[in-house]
């Protein structure tokens, strides 16, 4: 039976965040066989394993099915989609004020 693969990065996070494996087993008192086996996907993740190590690397869930880098990325275009609303909502107010129709309240 072929070993199960499974396409979480939690390595890839592990490194990201200048944790090691003996800081999982520690910090989660998660056993030291059990953090091995998750970080080369020999072992199934869980729901529950996936909401503990998100919450300990202070990341959202569905990041570790991400690599780290494209999980940045993605949070840098939201930051800058965001960016771009609020600047749109600053010169659309000031383009009412400066045409005397801003709304008065």
């Amino acid at each position: 039976m072929p070993a199960p693969h499974h396409d979480w990065y939690l390595r890839e996070w592990l490194r990201y965040s200048g944790k090691r494996q003996a800081d999982v087993a520690r910090d989660l008192d998660w056993n030291k066989a059990k953090v091995g086996l998750m970080i080369r996907g020999e072992q199934q993740y869980t729901r529950d394993a996936i909401n503990e190590v998100a919450t300990y690397l202070n990341i959202a869930p569905f990041e570790l099915l991400m690599h780290p880098d494209d999980a940045a990325s993605l949070k840098r275009l939201r930051t800058t989609a965001l960016q771009a609303i609020e600047n749109g909502r600053i010169f659309a107010r000031e383009e009412e004020e400066r045409r005397g129709t801003g709304t008065e309240g």
